[in-house]
């Protein structure tokens, strides 16, 4: 679909996407000469999108696995930053055939699934938090020593200043899909935090941004 292969069948896809609930079969074979572990990720869903994911064993049984940000982190299958993933191992030469129960309050367009090993994503999200840590732990100082400076000197472009680094943390912690992993099982917390969180975030950003424009240049009087 993303390259407009499914153009005779793209008006039954319209009408499939005005519902809230879809299932999807899933075909794969893993050609690859060794056993791996692979992320499905089920993206362009949102904050009420949710994910039940099945496969029929041989021997008729059926197991599940679930995703989504509705879910608590410990009902959730695979918990990376924002994302509605789910584990699948593949044997060597093997085809399996799964099932997805997708939800969600309105679809953007047709799912999109991104397929990556998870030993890929382990490898990078290491390098990656170790770079946000200093990164953020940099602002922090920041943060902290310029809000020392207004305690000791009262001048208000430095505690406007330190609300904005503060503030530009918080939006770059919220953008980069972190809150939803630290949401503590508390839904009702993370539904009020989340869904106005980036709006509200990069207001703050901007309000104390000008705020401390106003005051540093001491705009009342020249």
């Amino acid at each position: 679909s993303e390259k407009n292969t499914l153009e005779g069948v793209m008006n039954q896809y319209e009408f499939d996407f005005t519902q809230k609930c879809i299932w999807l079969r899933i075909n794969v074979e893993n050609r690859l000469s060794s056993d791996l572990t692979y992320i499905f990720n089920f993206s362009r869903l949102g904050e009420s999108g949710s994910v039940n994911f099945f496969e029929k064993l041989p021997d008729s049984r059926v197991t599940e696995s679930k995703a989504g940000m509705q879910l608590f982190t410990n009902d959730r299958d695979y918990i990376y930053k924002d994302w509605c993933a789910v584990r699948v191992h593949l044997t060597k030469g093997n085809a399996r055939t799964f099932y997805a129960k997708i939800k969600t309050e309105k679809f953007d367009g047709p799912p999109y699934i991104t397929i990556i090993a998870q030993e890929t994503i382990v490898n990078h999200d290491r390098i990656e938090r170790m770079v946000l840590s200093a990164f953020y732990g940099m602002l922090l100082i920041i943060c902290l020593y310029y809000l020392i400076l207004f305690v000791a000197t009262r001048e208000k472009h430095f505690l406007y200043f330190s609300l904005f680094v503060m503030s530009f943390g918080l939006l770059a912690f919220t953008t980069e899909g972190f809150l939803g992993e630290y949401t503590w099982n508390n839904l009702a917390l993370f539904k009020v935090i989340d869904y106005a969180n980036r709006e509200l975030m990069l207001s703050f950003v901007s309000i104390f941004f000008l705020l401390l424009g106003v005051s540093y240049l001491d705009l009342k009087r020249t």
